[in-house]
């Protein structure tokens, strides 16, 4: 799995649901820099102009979705069916950044 994008964030709310189909579904609210090092972009997304959803199994990704405008506010609604790998018993769901045209680091995740 790739790394954290190197920042502190901060999510106000998240929801995702993965169905046993491939179906994804994730809505995230706030997602912001919670980082005073960014100075005057501190509470913002400075230049992440889009997330993308990646399924995680067993330390591995599964699958991820095309990337989706993430709003000046932190706020993404993301809608896919993912092609899933047999025997996924334990999948995480992370969201990646788009900063500069580029899909990389991660900047929030769901939990066991």
């Amino acid at each position: 799995m790739e790394n954290s994008c190197g920042k502190i964030w901060k999510l106000k709310s998240g929801k995702a649901q993965l169905g046993a189909d491939g179906t994804l579904n994730v809505e995230v609210s706030g997602l912001v820099l919670d980082d005073e090092s960014t100075g005057k972009y501190n509470g913002t997304p400075d230049g992440v102009d889009a997330v993308a959803a990646a399924v995680i199994c067993d330390g591995s990704e599964a699958g991820q979705t095309e990337a989706t405008p993430l709003s000046k506010g932190g706020d993404a609604t993301i809608k896919a069916k993912l092609q899933m790998q047999a025997g996924c018993a334990n999948p995480m769901v992370v969201l990646r950044e788009r900063y500069e045209g580029k899909i990389d680091g991660w900047l929030a995740g769901t939990g066991k």
